[in-house]
């Protein structure tokens, strides 16, 4: 739990019976059948639309940018934002509700309960909220609670550690802003989140501030329904944050890759975009004196994903090399780094064998993930000299490990390489986190 200001722990504890009231839905109403549903249906959505998934004022006051985002429909006015990062196993979320709560409540029904009722009918898998409140004195705090009964008896908070970095701020417009970390996979505490577009059951609510003895008042509005959890309002752009999601663990895994408008220099087609090249292409692979090299493999190729990148700005006014945190890129010593790990003051390989000191480094999001494999280990994009290796496994390891498929090219097997290409963009990330993961630096 992190609080703001002063502790008022008991203050949430007190009000976990109206918490509880607050969040019952009725039993008997339709579970809905796909996306978002409010148990409010015959109100007009109270939400302001939501124009970006850069959520404002919150932890710290900084601006967050998100992966996706919906605005829960009813007159909550609750929205919704949340980054995924399946291989670190973690969901970074956060909620807001209007200026002028006094608490607010966000949380999952357990697997096969019913999707508008308070209570899973599961004693082993109990449903979950995590609750922002802020009493008389201005104390913002933020917890976890379990929901096993309709009293307040059966809404308690629970110490655990599978719910992590939870706060709760107050805006500087006011809102009530509700942030935390909690894994994808499922536990009892925490249901299984799936990221292929199978809805999975919610519940929201908002409360007036507290003004008896600090004790949370009767929820001023109330909604419950299903989260399509691979969907957004919004699709995420070209969006500069100034951090990476609260509490997101750096994506430095088998996505580790460039988007797909990133460009590279290929003998017999030019200047080309990542998401025009393929396999078989030959490809300007280092500096002078390096001969161009065939890629062979995509271990990963997504065109439509929008993912978070490092932005590598340079001095001398060259496009910013863009990449994953995990994706390697060279110096201009000829040390190999994690763009993660790249500091101001740093200067990368350009392929004329120029040295382009980095002027700043922040965070973007951009659309598609690809990952070129080429037959020598290099790669220049946007000019820079990059490895095709990622920390997601250990360079020495991941050669090795694609030997085989660098074989069947070389006996003349672009073809097939270009089918296997799409499985091995499946199967990678998988095959990548039972093997030893690279250092940020070489």
């Amino acid at each position: 739990m992190t609080v703001h200001r002063r502790t008022s722990v008991a203050a949430t504890i007190g009000a976990a019976a109206t918490i509880a009231v607050a969040l019952v839905a009725s039993a008997s109403t339709p579970a809905v059948a796909k996306d978002v549903a409010s148990d409010t249906a015959a109100s007009a959505s109270a939400s302001r639309p939501l124009e970006s998934c850069v959520l404002t004022g919150g932890p710290g006051g900084r601006a967050v940018q998100y992966t996706r985002c919906k605005a829960l429909p009813g007159s909550a006015g609750v929205h919704l934002y949340w980054t995924a990062n399946s291989r670190a196993d973690s969901l970074s979320v956060a909620f807001d509700a209007p200026a002028g709560s006094g608490w607010a409540a966000f949380g999952w029904a357990a697997p096969g309960a019913e999707p508008l009722s308070m209570l899973s009918g599961n004693p082993a898998r109990e449903n979950v909220v995590v609750v922002g409140a802020t009493d008389n004195g201005g104390t913002t705090t933020a917890a976890m609670y379990q929901l096993t009964a309709k009293a307040s008896e059966g809404v308690q908070p629970i110490a655990t550690s599978t719910y992590r970095n939870l706060s709760a701020v107050v805006a500087p417009d006011g809102r009530l802003v509700v942030t935390f970390l909690r894994p994808l996979s499922g536990v009892p505490e925490a249901p299984y989140i799936p990221l292929n577009g199978t809805a999975i059951g919610v519940l929201w609510a908002v409360g007036a501030p507290p003004v008896v003895n600090n004790r949370l008042r009767y929820h001023t509005a109330r909604g419950a329904g299903d989260v399509d959890w691979a969907s957004s309002d919004v699709e995420v752009g070209d969006v500069r944050s100034d951090e990476d999601a609260e509490g997101e663990d750096e994506d430095d895994g088998g996505s580790a890759c460039f988007p797909a408008a990133a460009t590279v220099t290929t003998t017999t087609r030019g200047l080309i975009t990542m998401a025009d090249l393929r396999v078989g292409d030959s490809v300007s692979a280092g500096g002078p004196g390096v001969p161009p090299s065939d890629v062979y493999l995509f271990t990963h190729a997504d065109a439509g994903v929008m993912a978070p990148f490092v932005s590598l700005s340079t001095a001398g006014g060259a496009p910013p090399l863009v990449a994953s945190a995990g994706h390697y890129v060279l110096l201009a010593g000829g040390r190999s780094i994690a763009a993660g790990a790249v500091t101001v003051g740093d200067a990368l390989a350009r392929s004329d064998g120029s040295a382009a000191v980095v002027t700043s480094v922040s965070r973007v999001t951009r659309r598609g993930l690809y990952n070129p494999q080429t037959l020598s280990g290099g790669l220049v994009v946007d000019g820079y000299v990059v490895s095709t290796y990622t920390t997601a496994v250990e360079p020495a390891v991941a050669a090795a490990a694609l030997a085989p498929v660098r074989g069947v090219y070389h006996m003349g097997g672009k073809g097939v390489l270009s089918g296997v290409s799409t499985w091995l963009g499946e199967g990678w990330p998988r095959l990548a986190a039972m093997l030893p993961s690279g250092r940020d630096s070489l």
